[in-house]
């Protein structure tokens, strides 16, 4: 399996595109949109949550749901509806439900399940983002994939679009690895491409925390951690939060899931499997139990679509300009 040329061009396509607003970010709006049966061509009206977050780390509500202008908060589970009712902010003082794992809900709703010719393992390594760049020996990361036991071979490496762009998949190829991609942040067919890719193999591992964790555990494919962390140099608007540089088992919350997840060399050798502590974990930061039923997150839409975008409409001769100026810089840098 290799990356599909199609993904590469999308990749650029939409690397040279304007930022799109950030419930369109992986395709979370067409998967949440499509799994409660409301239409595409409706523009959003909720902030909704990319990823699995990691709210509990700092105990305050993700800064992308502090700053939403949308009137209704959907995230992923209760503890973070109370970390949004309880913290002092206020573009918080908005109705917040939640509504479980967005990508979890459109693999049900489309009956995506791991294929049963499932074989070898995809992994996922440390990954560079919009804020900070993943820095590691890739090609010892390399070689410790290579030397996993038989039973998890092949391994196919899965490149985040930021670091085939840098060309770190490269790497990869030369070590004679397969890889794929599951295309751009702002492809709203990353969430389809994603799972394609995933319900292929038979493990997952990575050397580093992401949500490719909980998805595939989600799905029923063990997860397993191995291999040497990255070191994450930082973005200037996140180093008051993490520094210049970090690992992310550094922080408490963080060793906490590399302790849980990071099997001995006998577990490795014996086959991994998911753990009950590990499934419970999943299903707590996933919202599986707490997640509202899809009729009643159609009906929060539907109740606040419409003034809030009236409230819009009458806002658009102002907005406009600003948009469109920032599309034609985006299209011609």
């Amino acid at each position: 399996m290799a990356i599909d040329p199609a993904v590469v061009e999308r990749v650029h396509h939409y690397e040279r595109r304007a930022v799109p607003k950030y419930p369109y970010w992986y395709g979370m709006k067409k998967a949440l949109y499509e799994s409660v049966g409301l239409p595409q061509w409706w523009p959003v009206s909720c902030h909704l949550q990319h990823g699995v977050g990691m709210w509990h780390a700092k105990q305050e509500p993700d800064f992308l749901a502090i700053q939403s202008p949308y009137p209704l908060l959907l995230v992923d589970n209760q503890a973070q509806v109370e970390l949004c009712k309880n913290f002092d902010h206020p573009r918080l003082n908005k109705p917040v439900y939640p509504i479980g794992s967005i990508f979890a809900r459109y693999r049900k709703h489309k009956g995506i399940t791991q294929r049963a010719d499932a074989k070898g393992t995809l992994a996922y390594p440390s990954h560079s983002s919009l804020l900070v760049a993943a820095q590691l020996d890739w090609e010892s990361l390399a070689k410790t994939y290579q030397q996993l036991p038989a039973q998890y071979q092949p391994v196919t490496i899965c490149i985040y679009f930021k670091d085939f762009l840098k060309g770190v998949h490269e790497i990869f190829l030369r070590a004679g690895f397969d890889v794929v991609m599951a295309g751009h942040m702002y492809d709203p067919l990353f969430v389809d491409t994603f799972y394609d890719i995933l319900s292929r193999f038979k493990y997952v591992v990575s050397n580093d925390n992401g949500s490719y964790i909980y998805y595939a555990m989600e799905m029923g494919i063990p997860f397993f951690m191995h291999g040497i962390p990255a070191y994450y140099s930082v973005d200037a608007a996140e180093q008051d939060s993490y520094g210049t540089y970090y690992q992310q088992h550094h922080f408490d919350h963080y060793r906490n899931i590399y302790q849980l997840f990071t099997p001995t060399p006998a577990a490795i050798e014996a086959g991994i499997t998911i753990t009950p502590e590990q499934q419970a974990y999943v299903d707590d930061i996933m919202g599986t139990h707490e997640a509202l039923a899809s009729d009643d997150i159609r009906r929060l839409i539907q109740q606040h679509q419409t003034p809030y975008y009236l409230k819009e409409l009458a806002l658009a001769p102002l907005k406009l300009p600003l948009r469109w100026s920032r599309e034609l810089k985006a299209r011609f840098r």
